[in-house]
């Protein structure tokens, strides 16, 4: 967290990376790969036990990792600061033109708990020009 202690983000070699992700090797391509080969394993055993239990979400993400497998080598690894509730929630990382978009979203009441400092590994083709940290509490359906 030293890292992050004058920015919200900085740019990281692939054995840094490694480190805060707890992985022997780091680099996209191969960060990629695991993701691939997680989701597979996941995806054979739930269809293995022919309990219907992989879902389309799944089945997307394992897609799109597919797909960007081929673009992989050109990320680079970034730590970026976060200060999120420490409590259940979801929470998604994109990009939004040059900026980089950390959201996070809960349902039911809003935490309670004090917000922690969470660093967040992302793989980037560049150095975002903003980072953008958004919250905020989901709505059920319309009705």
């Amino acid at each position: 967290m030293a890292l992050l202690e004058t920015t919200e983000i900085v740019r990281l070699s692939d054995a840094q990376a490694a480190a805060f992700i707890g992985a022997e090797n780091s680099s996209a391509p191969k960060f990629v790969a695991r993701l691939i080969a997680r989701l597979e394993a996941q995806k054979a055993s739930a269809l293995g036990k022919s309990q219907g239990s992989w879902s389309v979400g799944a089945e997307m993400e394992l897609r799109k990792l597919r797909h960007s497998q081929e673009s992989a080598s050109l990320l680079s690894p970034f730590l970026v600061r976060w200060v999120t509730p420490a409590s259940n929630g979801t929470f998604q990382i994109g990009l939004c033109g040059d900026d980089l978009a950390l959201l996070y979203v809960f349902s039911g009441a809003p935490p309670t708990t004090r917000p922690e400092r969470t660093p967040v590994v992302a793989f980037l083709e560049r150095m975002p020009r903003n980072v953008l940290v958004l919250s905020g509490k989901a709505k059920q359906g319309a009705r």
